[in-house]
């Protein structure tokens, strides 16, 4: 049975300095997303994650390179973490780049409706965070790159896109 958080704190509170040390070494060799959070966490540096989140946006929508996967699993998981430690303008940044480069994707190779499914649910977590910005700061070029395909596509616009992607 996995540990519970209520466990887990049980018994952090009984180890010592070094004992907290050792584990937390642990953790750091047992895997590369742990190195990645642990940097990103210690060393205040979340290169490493938004590259990861980048390399995994890549792979599900390439364009040119290589046939995407369209599998969206692996980039929404990378962008969650980086969302975890990152600042709110730059999480957005990379949730616009994962619906824009999934459009692009969408309109040159198609897909499954699970993929527009996930291009909307990636747009409205977007829009939330485009909320929670003071106005300028929002990526207002990058917004309306993602319009400019919706228009050229065919697919109405940004309003469509936000009205639940019912248009698509």
């Amino acid at each position: 049975m996995p540990l519970t958080l209520t466990a887990l704190r049980r018994s952090l509170q009984d180890m010592d300095g070094p004992e907290l040390c050792g584990l937390i070494e642990q953790l750091f060799r047992a895997s590369a997303d742990n190195k990645r959070l642990l940097t990103a966490l210690l060393d205040n540096d979340t290169s490493e994650l938004r590259a990861k989140a980048e390399a995994e946006i890549a792979r599900a929508f390439s364009l040119g390179r290589r046939t995407p996967t369209l599998k969206t699993g692996g980039a929404r998981a990378a962008i969650a973490a980086y969302a975890k430690v990152a600042a709110p303008l730059e999480v957005l940044t990379l949730q616009l780049q994962f619906v824009q480069a999934g459009l692009k994707c969408w309109h040159e190779f198609g897909g499954p409706t699970s993929l527009l499914e996930s291009l909307f649910s990636m747009w409205q977590s977007a829009l939330k965070q485009t909320g929670e910005l003071p106005p300028e700061t929002v990526p207002w070029p990058q917004l309306d790159a993602i319009n400019a395909l919706l228009n050229k596509y065919g697919l109405g616009g940004l309003e469509a896109l936000s009205q639940g992607g019912d248009d698509l």
